[in-house]
């Protein structure tokens, strides 16, 4: 077995909060999801939009990773910190099944890939390492053996690859630098990424890390957009992409042809959504804003338990 990624999930959750406040884009999402026949719907008692940060990570098909959400970045605005358990303690009907472990982390930066041929399964996460800064009463062996322990349960080997924090964005999140294209014609994991937005080094040295295990593609567009990270921070199920639009039609063009190109076995089902406005408010785009799981392999799940 291997670990659930984006391309294994059936089923889309937003806050209800980002229903409300931004009922336009959320019903034109919504739309998409249920024209496509992908199961979606709300979580309440969020303090903010960004559920795939402190929402617990689907590792196989019966667990989630629960980590602690205590993130820095919300220190001085506290009121922002959603109480996990109070929000799992209304998901009743999805059964979510937990795996705890005691490390501060955010789902947003825990990217994961999938390597396949005779010689390799490996299981991947990509982070960033503003972890260690987080976790910083725990060595770097320590918090990745606690990372790993419950992931090989279900996969044969996993590692972890560390990209450099760039500080000026606070959060660290690896899910607007990495995209999970697939396994690649090697039998590595294909990815596709932006590195422009960041400082020369930074980029070179997420490129040489990533290109060390992976097949590595870079976003590429016309005209320099310091918004052009939320490209890569788009939703995906095993049916369909929603790619975050920033209204300049030259990028966002170029962008769903390379979608169209890295995704070919999405045809007709990748699609545009105009968000600048709510990307550069909020820092945040449509991989941020969602929660994404398989409901149908929890199902199995317990069927094949009730048997």
């Amino acid at each position: 077995m291997v670990m659930i990624t984006e391309i294994d999930k059936d089923t889309i959750y937003f806050s209800s909060l980002f229903a409300r406040h931004y009922p336009e884009l959320y019903g034109e999402i919504k739309d998409i999801l249920t024209k496509n026949g992908v199961s979606n719907g709300t979580i309440t008692n969020t303090a903010d939009y960004f559920c795939r940060d402190y929402m617990p990570v689907q590792i196989d098909m019966q667990h989630y990773l629960l980590y602690i959400y205590d993130p820095d970045y919300l220190k001085e605005e506290p009121e922002y910190t959603t109480d996990i358990e109070l929000v799992l303690s209304t998901l009743k009907k999805i059964n979510v099944e937990v795996v705890k472990i005691p490390l501060k982390l955010d789902g947003g930066n825990m990217i994961f890939c999938q390597a396949k041929n005779p010689l390799d399964e490996t299981s991947y996460i990509v982070m960033t390492d503003k972890v260690m800064i987080e976790n910083e009463s725990y060595s770097k062996s320590e918090i990745e053996t606690i990372i790993k322990e419950p992931l090989l349960k279900t996969c044969k080997d996993v590692d972890i690859l560390w990209l450099p924090w760039d500080e000026s964005e606070k959060c660290g999140h690896t899910d607007s630098i990495v995209r999970y294209v697939g396994i690649g014609e090697t039998g590595k994991p294909k990815v596709f990424v932006n590195l422009e937005v960041y400082e020369e080094k930074d980029a070179n040295d997420m490129y040489d890390i990533l290109s060390d295990k992976m097949e590595v593609v870079e976003i590429q567009l016309p005209e320099y957009d310091e918004l052009s990270w939320a490209y890569i921070n788009s939703v995906q199920t095993d049916d369909i992409i929603i790619v975050p639009g920033l209204g300049n039609q030259k990028n966002d063009a170029t962008v769903m042809e390379q979608y169209e190109t890295l995704f070919p076995y999405y045809k007709g089902k990748i699609y545009l959504v105009q968000m600048r406005e709510y990307v550069k408010e909020w820092g945040a785009a449509l991989n941020c804003s969602t929660w994404g799981f398989r409901l149908l392999a929890f199902r199995i799940y317990l069927l094949m338990k009730n048997y």
